[in-house]
């Protein structure tokens, strides 16, 4: 897997996680026990379309055949001042106010610190990231 399908792969369980904390349990139903149905996945698509796209410069690198091509979505319109806040959202706020830098900016910052090796929370276990969600030291 390159890069860019990793990056493509981690958006779509970022929009899974969003649909499933904005939706809840009937959309994990209609993914994991009853994928006959299409709802599932048109919800996870129209969660794609709103939070997964915007990252994605268009025209793709590469023009041959066969080259990687994140998918193209066009959701319902649909009425912003009712959409309300996200986990996204408020997850890119808060990592703005963490990192005491613009909005714009915070991808850029999390690419450049993820990109050193030897960070304590790069190789991060099972175990450390439980203790971590609980409040506790990852050590």
């Amino acid at each position: 897997m390159d890069a860019n399908q990793l990056s493509l792969r981690n958006e779509i369980e970022f929009c899974f996680a969003e649909a499933t904390l904005s939706v809840g349990p009937t959309f994990l139903y209609d993914m994991l026990v009853n994928p006959s149905d299409p709802s599932g996945e048109t919800t996870l698509l129209n969660f794609y379309h709103d939070h997964g796209t915007h990252d994605w410069e268009w025209p793709c690198w590469g023009d041959g055949l066969g080259e990687f091509e994140p998918p193209r979505t066009q959701g319902p319109q649909r009425d912003v001042v009712s959409k309300g806040r996200t986990l996204f959202t408020t997850m890119l706020e808060r990592m703005a106010e963490l990192a005491e830098c613009p909005l714009q900016e915070v991808r850029s910052r999390i690419e450049d610190e993820t990109e050193v090796k030897d960070h304590k929370l790069a190789y991060l276990s099972l175990d450390g990231k439980t203790r971590l969600i609980a409040g506790l030291d990852a050590e």
